[in-house]
């Protein structure tokens, strides 16, 4: 994986609301993670914090390795559009 996030306390913020269940380590134990947890459950303010250290280019990496059950199908055809990115490896992934 190339993503690579440092812990800032902007992220700490959102790593708070979308992986509550684990610390804020997770940001780098785990971008891809970490990331799929904030296309799924970030509000819109979590999206733009994550979305200006990483750009298109780290949330397609997490489209293109998405780990099973976060998105829901209709997320993964948006966060395809927002990223370019064909859908239909992570459909596979989708959550029930």
């Amino acid at each position: 994986m190339a993503v690579k996030l440092q812990i800032t306390p902007e992220l700490e913020r959102v790593a708070r609301n979308v992986v509550w269940f684990s610390d804020p380590q997770i940001i780098q134990r785990d971008p891809v993670f970490f990331l799929a947890q904030v296309m799924g459950y970030g509000t819109s303010s979590d999206v733009r914090t994550v979305w200006a250290q990483v750009g298109r280019e780290g949330f397609k990496e997490a489209m293109e390795h998405l780990p099973k059950g976060i998105l829901d199908v209709r997320s993964i055809h948006f966060w395809g559009v927002m990223t370019d990115v064909d859908v239909t490896e992570a459909l596979k992934h989708a959550r029930p």
